[in-house]
């Protein structure tokens, strides 16, 4: 193969690769706000890191690490307590290269956690979807099944496929 037709070969390749990260939507997922109990404060972290690994299995998404995240927000000096606003989470997803930032919050209802998710966008800071799910305040497992959940109603939004 003649050093031309691999180098034409290479540049078609990596205008495609170029091409498709373009269209991949980057996305970034804040802490949840804990609006019940303070026993529940680990959920915070816990559902993010949940959705963001569940939203990472979509190959058309792009997801701002979560470490990154806390370093923007740092910088902000706001710490990723899980009380930042809305206003805030867009300028820091705005920041880290971000179109959506999905912003969430759980409280307990008796026996069952309630979650709610809303799709933000960066540029205009309108929300763009919700969801809420609920899971057994004692179950991991539908704690997961709830995440999974939220996530499939939120990448309605964006345009992907799971």
């Amino acid at each position: 193969m003649s050093q031309l037709l691999r180098f034409v070969i290479g540049l078609v390749a990596i205008t495609l690769f170029s091409v498709s990260l373009r269209a991949q939507q980057v996305v970034a997922v804040m802490n949840f706000n804990n609006n019940g109990s303070p026993d529940n404060v680990y959920l915070q972290n816990g559902l993010a890191d949940m959705l963001t690994t569940t939203l990472a299995t979509s190959q058309q998404i792009r997801l701002v690490e979560r470490i990154q995240l806390e370093k923007v927000t740092q910088e902000l000096q706001l710490g990723l307590s899980g009380l930042v606003d809305e206003q805030t989470a867009v300028e820091v997803s705005r920041l880290t290269g971000a179109k959506y930032v999905v912003l969430g919050a759980f409280m307990n209802l008796g026996k069952a956690i309630r979650i709610d998710a809303k799709v933000v966008e960066t540029e205009t800071a309108m929300i763009v979807q919700g969801a809420t799910a609920n899971a057994k305040a004692s179950s991991v497992e539908t704690a997961d099944e709830a995440v999974d959940e939220l996530a499939k109603v939120l990448l309605t939004t964006l345009p992907v496929k799971m």
